[in-house]
């Protein structure tokens, strides 16, 4: 037969078990808060900064994008010149040897 031996258990709770159980329910309450009650700030109620006077005149441009695509085809340039094409290999590679 085996002797098991073993400490009593405490029968109280601790101060850092009660102390630690309180930070745990607490944090958990404050990130359901922020999560699911807070109302957010919303954007509209910011005031704009004066450099942004400019956006209601870049807001009515029309831009077609036919027209941006043309012109940037347009600038581009080739740097590289192309590769002529060569046969490599056989003509059959399935043939034996």
């Amino acid at each position: 037969m085996a002797i098991v031996v073993e400490e009593e258990k405490k029968g109280g709770m601790g101060i850092l078990t009660i102390l630690t159980w309180v930070l745990i329910i607490g944090a958990v309450a404050g990130s359901a808060y922020y999560l699911f009650f807070k109302q957010p700030e919303l954007v509209g109620q910011i005031a704009a900064p004066t450099s942004f006077k400019n956006t209601e005149q870049l807001s009515k441009l029309n831009v077609s994008p036919k027209d941006v695509v043309d012109s940037l085809s347009k600038s581009f340039r080739q740097y590289v010149t192309p590769l002529s094409p060569t046969n490599k290999g056989r003509n059959n590679p399935f043939l034996g040897f």
